[in-house]
């Protein structure tokens, strides 16, 4: 990239440790540069060490246009890297907050048919047509794939070949117009999915009522459901609905935005799973008709069910169970209480600590760290099998807290980082540039979350049929309708004074 003379820059030295930082300023973007460390001699000027050249020098993108972000993809010309990978994956994981999939696919088409004036114009090329491809793959695509026209992806596929049949050159032309098949081949895949699912939809809806339809089973029981097949299957409905989370979704202006108007399914869904739990939990503790007894021993089984949750790392499960054990409306039941064991009230405090909203969810959080994600990803990959060996040889229930590599997330700490973030920093800045760093922010939570959905594919328990079947037997209570049966079981004590 080239810097104009006329640029503004401001000059920050850390007396410490860091390298000597300078702070480009153009109309169009502002960037930051920074030296590698390197031995200088007490006599070295500033300026001098701020000369040195392009090579011993890192840029970073901090601010700018859409196009000269779009420009940033092109890495300087001392390297030899086709695009900026970095620079690639902050741009395609979180444009959605601040352009649409159609601007910026304008802008990309306009600068592989005319180059640009700042930056080199083939490197520029040759780093938009690794982009158009990293787009067309996992985990970008999910912004290209949204039904029912799939309107993103065909203006993708067209922006291709119209640009092949304007290419200077056959090598560019060529690849442009292997882009533009394999985006029609996208196409096909993806309304084949679509068509697919939306017959499965109508299936199980006609079948629900019919006697053609699903297998009718008799009622089934909360006794005859084991505390382990509870914990297995809450697990796999919580990594399944984890996984499919879209990261764009996530945004701090996106989830804000959207909560609002209903338009972040697969947030929703996950929410609506975690709230469901909660209902469930509460329901069943406060059904009427029990003895002190066996509302106690229910309660005990939730606690081994949070535990087991716990030891297959099933953290928004666990969260909801223990949140729910500890509302008001159970925790003022001490006739019940009095009679769950103490070793399993001991068992309950200290899972709490993994519903402990203060300082930030600090314990969910150092759990997750240190037992999650690419920890126990990478020591799966370097046994011999990798990741799909594990559990070949037993069953997922007798895999332990160490063996497991799965992970599911409470997706609360994510939205609360990005929400926050989204607050802290604004959207626009140095006269309405696009705050680039701020995306540089959000992108390293985003990453962080995309890697837990990764783990959250090596859970390997199949859908239990009399599970699902108990779980939409459960008549839900509402927040109310708990409160007054609260009472119900035990009223509140009244004192009475005598004169």
């Amino acid at each position: 990239m080239s810097l104009s003379a006329s640029s503004r820059s401001k000059f920050y030295v850390d007396l410490e440790d860091s390298p000597p930082t300078e702070i480009v300023e153009e109309g169009y973007a502002v960037y930051t540069m920074k030296m590698k460390k390197q031995f200088v001699s007490a006599t070295g000027s500033l300026h001098r060490q701020l000369e040195q050249p392009p090579e011993d020098r890192a840029c970073i993108f901090m601010a700018g246009s859409l196009e000269a972000i779009v420009e940033g993809l092109a890495p300087p010309d001392h390297l030899e890297d086709k695009v900026d990978c970095l620079h690639m994956n902050i741009l395609l994981t979180t444009y959605p907050a601040f352009a649409s999939t159609e601007e910026l696919l304008q802008i990309v088409f306009d600068k592989l048919r005319n180059g640009s004036s700042r930056v080199n114009s083939e490197r520029l090329r040759a780093a938009l047509l690794v982009t158009l491809n990293a787009w067309l793959a996992e985990p970008f695509q999910e912004l290209l794939r949204l039904p029912p026209e799939f309107r993103e992806l065909r203006l993708l596929a067209e922006g291709c070949e119209a640009a092949a049949a304007a290419a200077e050159t056959s090598e560019t032309a060529g690849r442009l117009d292997l882009l533009a098949r394999l985006a029609r081949r996208r196409l096909e895949t993806f309304g084949a999915a679509a068509a697919a699912e939306a017959s499965t939809a109508e299936a199980e809806a006609a079948g629900c009522g019919g006697q053609g339809g699903r297998r009718h089973w008799r009622r089934v029981e909360w006794d005859e459901i084991d505390d382990l097949q509870v914990a297995e299957q809450l697990t796999r409905l919580d990594a399944r609905l984890f996984e499919s989370v879209r990261l764009h979704e996530c945004l701090g202006s996106q989830w804000g935005r959207h909560r609002r108007s209903g338009c972040s399914p697969s947030v929703d869904a996950t929410v609506q799973q975690f709230n469901r739990v909660c209902s469930l939990v509460a329901s069943q503790a406060l059904q009427p008709g029990l003895q002190p007894e066996d509302r106690a021993q229910l309660l005990n089984r939730w606690i081994h069910i949070a535990q087991y949750l716990r030891e297959r790392r099933s953290f928004s499960s666990l969260c909801a169970i223990v949140c729910t054990l500890n509302l008001q409306c159970l925790r003022r039941l001490s006739r019940v209480w009095r009679r769950v064991p103490s070793a399993s009230r001991d068992l309950l405090a200290e899972l709490s600590q993994f519903a402990n909203a203060g300082e930030n969810f600090q314990a969910p959080r150092r759990a997750m760290h240190w037992e999650g994600t690419g920890k126990a990803l990478s020591r799966q990959l370097s046994v011999p099998g990798g990741v799909g060996g594990i559990g070949s040889h037993r069953t997922a229930s007798s895999l332990s807290l160490s063996e497991s590599s799965g992970t599911v997330p409470y997706l609360g700490t994510f939205l609360t980082d990005l929400e926050g973030l989204h607050s802290a920093f604004p959207e626009r800045v140095h006269g309405g540039l696009i705050n680039f760093d701020k995306r540089r922010r959000e992108y390293d939570i985003l990453a962080r979350l995309r890697l837990y959905q990764v783990t959250c594919r090596q859970y390997q328990y199949c859908e239990d049929a009399r599970f699902e079947h108990w779980l939409s037997t459960i008549e839900l209570l509402s927040d109310e309708q708990q409160q007054l049966l609260s009472l119900e079981i035990q009223p509140e004590r009244r004192f009475v004074s005598t004169v």
